[in-house]
């Protein structure tokens, strides 16, 4: 018996000792898995190239940022790198990272402020390069001096994210924070919630002070305060958010220079939301702010307040005003109260002025606000005491018994030209 391979040959198929053989047609499939395959390794060579590249940039923009800090006279150094995230996700975890931020350093922080942590985490998707997702994780210590004020704080958060991007001439930040708890050293704590910040600034300052330079919209929920600092109102704020915008051309150094040039250019601040829930009583305003002479916040604008009968009784009730007192005012607000809509709770509305650092609700000088020291700025001297009469500083006049107190005019708040 034989084998044919020849399918012409007609008469060896009749032949019954003869097998005729027939080869398979060659497939085209096989074609087409070779070429996707090579596809295939192509774009995982690509994609392994380009994590390699993005976290060789994170980590040449680290550097970069530490020694611009090292040359403003901060610090950012870290106990060890580790790279992490392949394919899509590019990360660099920095273990025990720790920063100092000098006045003015790294042009964007007016104070100094310095913080250390356990882990942080910077990364990047392949899928949207120009955002950069920064993470913290497990215990911090924060130091800062905000007004002029040393605070030493233990920082711990569940989640804390910030995510910065740049897009159409704007860089955007923003933060998220849940369950956080800030201590003091003497073991006051502070809890919060959860709170979102988002801000945003223009890459190239403003020409003139009708421009926005900066924006910030801020939401706090949940913020508890420490049991030794138990209002008449308790220790709970409910909620506050606030939405404002930065107006004038603010140089991006955010030192005391470039805040008094903005000043003097026109800069205002204008706040088109803010808003406070804090036990029974609700306030909401919207107003505009600018620095005064003394670099000190001035500015006007409309109140809106909720509750003020409860809140007005709770202050009766922990003796903070008398409780005549409290039955009057709340006979007096009553009458100044009108209901927003149909069957809603009265609200007052009345006018907000801050000015030689009081605020003030109508004509009446409510509350002291800090002093705000600026670095770098020494502070205005105090004007020196009248002398009536020609008598020395320590003189009084004679008391006189037909003077009657007058209440304070409401203050008029010169803002800057243009406004």
């Amino acid at each position: 018996m034989s084998l044919s391979t020849d399918p012409a040959r007609a008469d060896l198929a009749a032949d019954p000792t003869v097998i005729p053989y027939f080869p398979p047609p060659r497939r085209k499939g096989r074609t087409a898995a070779a070429i996707l395959v090579a596809v295939l390794l192509i774009a995982a060579a690509a994609i392994g190239v380009g994590w390699w590249v993005v976290v060789h940039q994170i980590e040449s923009e680290i550097d970069a940022f530490a020694a611009r800090l090292a040359g403003d006279g901060g610090r950012f150094a870290v106990a060890g790198r580790t790279r992490a995230g392949f394919p899509f996700h590019p990360t660099l975890i920095l273990a025990k990272p720790e920063i100092v931020v000098p006045p003015g350093g790294s042009g964007a922080f007016p104070a100094s402020w310095s913080y250390s942590g356990d882990t942080a985490t910077v990364s990047v998707s392949l899928f949207s390069p120009g955002t950069i997702n920064v993470a913290l994780s497990g215990a911090g210590r924060l130091r800062a001096a905000p007004l002029g004020q040393p605070l030493d704080l233990a920082v711990e958060a569940g989640i804390a994210t910030a995510q910065l991007a740049r897009a159409q001439g704007r860089e955007t930040a923003a933060v998220r924070i849940a369950n956080l708890a800030i201590a003091a050293p003497d073991g006051e704590t502070i809890q919060l919630d959860s709170a979102n910040l988002n801000v945003a600034r223009a890459i190239v300052p403003p020409a003139n002070e009708r421009v926005e330079a900066y924006s910030a919209g801020l939401q706090l929920f949940g913020l508890t305060l420490p049991e030794t600092r138990t209002t008449p109102l308790g220790r709970r704020m409910g909620q506050l958010l606030l939405e404002a915008h930065l107006l004038g051309p603010l140089p991006p150094s955010l030192d005391t220079a470039a805040f008094k040039s903005w000043r003097d250019a026109g800069g205002t601040i204008e706040v088109t939301r803010l808003l406070t829930r804090f036990g029974p009583l609700t306030i909401s305003a919207e107003g505009t702010l600018a620095l005064d002479p003394d670099m000190q916040p001035m500015g006007a604008g409309t109140g809106r307040i909720q509750g003020f009968s409860q809140a007005l009784d709770a202050l009766a009730a922990t003796q903070v005003i008398r409780l005549n007192d409290a039955k009057a005012a709340k006979s007096f607000l009553a009458l100044l109260a009108r209901p927003p809509t149909p069957g809603a709770e009265p609200q007052l509305t009345a006018p907000l002025t801050i000015q030689d650092k009081k605020l003030f609700i109508g004509p009446v000088a409510v509350m002291q606000m800090p002093h705000i020291q600026w670095p770098g700025l020494t502070p205005a001297a105090a004007p020196a005491p009248a002398r009536p009469n020609g008598t020395s500083p320590a003189a009084k006049p004679a008391p006189n018994d037909d003077d009657a107190p007058v209440p304070a005019p409401a203050p008029k708040v010169l803002m800057p030209e243009g406004r």
